[in-house]
Formats: structure tokens, C-alpha cells, sequence
């Protein structure tokens, strides 16, 4: 074999490779906070202590809302998260940290109203805050929704949020006072695939290879 049709069939032999190289799949996570987490998960706290750590944050994480001992006055808030509009989510999750509640059993039911784009998620908040295992009064707690059922309704980059608190058992004034201290919506976006640098490498070298090498002689 000449020196000529050894390089062609080297050259064809790495077209070849990097042709059936798999590709690297990435994720990406888009994470937006609002507000800050200033406390652990299952502390114990008072509301002075509380609203004294929300101080100078944008509302409604910057006090506590509403009144345990007067009734009907629950906390009833809204907020809203934007970001660049991605067709491609493929998971969505919403964490949230709520101090005093009033969950206070396994089949308790704080959360009148809880909807995320229009979606009516109440019952998903409830059984958050009944899989915590806490039932203290005071307690600060970190609770996640799965926002898998309403993907496409993220898409467009606007994901408003409303919740609102009912009166429980264990408040017989009939009142439910909440402080929301953050909220952290997370996104996951397609795989993106992402060739290798090597891969590329020994494409451009073998498709450069068959390309001079077989250009045709000049008369």
C-alpha cells in the first residue's frame, strides 16, 4: 500500500471513529432564590426573633403575616419568580421555608389556598408540611413541591405564586399567622449535547486528510 492510500485510510478510519463517539449529555439547573434562609430546618423561634432576621428583605419575606389570635386574619401573600424562557424543563421543584404554620398532626391541613401559575396545588403543600414530622407550634420548616405536572405552564419564564393560610384546630381564635422566610424555585432543562474536543479533533483531521488527498492532479 502506497504512503498516499495508507494517510486516506487512516483518515477515513478517524471520520469513522468520531462518527459513532458518543456525544456528552449536560443538564443545567436553573436555581432562583427569593428572600434568605435564615434558619435550619426544625428550629424552634419566636416572632421577634424572626422578624428581627427578615429585616431589609423584599416582601413578603420581610415579616411575619397575619395573626394566630385574631380571627380570620391569615397570611395571604403572592410573589413571583422570572427568568429566560426555556421550552426545553424537564423537572421543576419549589422549596419553601415557613415558620409557625400551624401543622400540628399528620393529617393537619394549614393551607387553604396554594396555587402556582394558576394551578391549584394546596393539597401538595399539605402533605409537605405532614411529611416534616415536627407538629410543634413555632417551628420553622423546609418543605418541597414537585412542580412536575405543570412544566409546560414554566416555559414561558413567569411563575407567579399565591398562598394562603386557613384556620386550624389547634388555633381555636381562629387565626393562622405565617412567616415565609425564602422561597428557591429550581429548574432542570434538557440535555444539551456537547461534543468532545477530541472527537472534533480527529473529525477536522481525517475530513482534511480525504479532502487533499484525494483533490484530482492538475493536467
Amino acid at each position: 500500500m502506497s504512503v498516499q492510500s495508507d494517510f486516506i485510510s487512516f483518515a477515513e478510519r478517524a471520520a469513522g471513529r468520531a462518527h459513532s463517539f458518543s456525544t456528552a449529555g449536560v443538564s443545567t439547573a436553573t436555581v432562583i432564590t427569593l428572600g434568605e434562609q435564615d434558619f435550619n430546618d426544625g428550629d424552634i423561634i419566636n416572632l421577634t426573633v424572626y422578624n428581627r432576621a427578615q429585616s431589609g428583605e423584599p416582601r413578603p419575606f420581610n415579616a411575619f403575616r397575619g395573626r394566630d389570635n385574631q380571627r380570620g386574619n391569615f397570611f395571604s401573600q403572592s410573589w413571583s419568580f422570572n427568568f429566560a424562557p426555556d421550552a426545553s424543563i424537564t423537572a421543576a421543584n419549589l422549596m419553601l421555608g415557613l415558620f409557625d404554620h400551624d401543622c400540628r398532626s399528620a393529617t393537619c391541613t394549614p393551607v387553604g389556598s396554594f396555587e402556582v401559575d394558576g394551578t391549584d396545588l394546596t393539597d401538595a403543600l399539605n402533605a409537605a408540611l405532614q411529611a416534616t414530622g415536627t407538629f410543634i407550634n413555632a417551628s420553622y420548616d423546609i418543605v418541597t413541591v414537585d412542580l412536575g405536572s405543570i412544566l409546560g405552564d414554566l416555559a414561558d419564564g413567569i411563575v407567579d405564586m399565591s398562598l394562603t393560610m386557613q384556620a386550624v384546630p389547634e388555633e381555636p381564635e381562629g387565626g393562622n399567622g405565617m412567616g415565609l422566610d425564602f422561597a428557591k424555585l429550581t429548574i432542570v432543562s434538557d440535555a444539551v449535547a456537547v461534543s468532545e474536543p477530541g472527537t472534533l479533533a480527529i473529525l477536522g483531521l481525517g475530513l482534511l486528510g480525504l479532502g487533499v488527498l484525494r483533490r484530482p492532479k492538475a493536467a
